[in-house]
Parts: C-alpha cells; sequence; structure tokens
C-alpha cells in the first residue's frame, strides 16, 4: 500500500475515533442533564407536591397571569404524596 494512502487512512481513522469519543462524551452529559432535571420535577411533584400548592394558592385567589403546564399539573395531581394548604391559612 502506498504509504500517502496509509498516511490518509490513518488520519481517517483516527478522525473517527475522536468523533465516537466525542459522542459518548456528549451521551454521557445528556445523562448526567437528564438526572438533574428528572431531580428537578421530582422536587415539584413528589413530596411536598409545590405544583399542588402554588396552584392551590390560585384557586384560593392569587392573581396570575399565567398557568402552569397541564401536564405538570396532572403529573403534580397523581402523586401520592400530595400535599394540601389548608383553606384557613
Amino acid at each position: 500500500m502506498p504509504l500517502t494512502l496509509q498516511l490518509r487512512l490513518s488520519a481517517l481513522y483516527d478522525s473517527f475515533v475522536n468523533l465516537t469519543d466525542d459522542l459518548q462524551k456528549i451521551g454521557r452529559q445528556l445523562g448526567t442533564v437528564q438526572g438533574s432535571y428528572d431531580t428537578a420535577i421530582k422536587k415539584l411533584t413528589n413530596k411536598g407536591n409545590l405544583v399542588n400548592r402554588v396552584e392551590k394558592l390560585k384557586k384560593l385567589g392569587a392573581k396570575a397571569s399565567k398557568q402552569l403546564d397541564q401536564k405538570l399539573l396532572t403529573r403534580a395531581q397523581n402523586s401520592s404524596d400530595s400535599y394540601e394548604i389548608d383553606d384557613a391559612e
């Protein structure tokens, strides 16, 4: 095999390995970001259920110009750790 061709093939192979290394790094980073997202969503919808608590404030008369996402509300309402604010508070 001519030397020039060997050099090109070696460079191509090395470039491909670098690309796959970068893709694996991106995959790990996406996994980390997904884990952080899941943790944050759990804080909103699980124990203490902040979503239901602030939605209850709205129902008690708090004026709001925006609405929470329906999927988030549904997830929070389906949570078994729901926390309700007493109407007397």
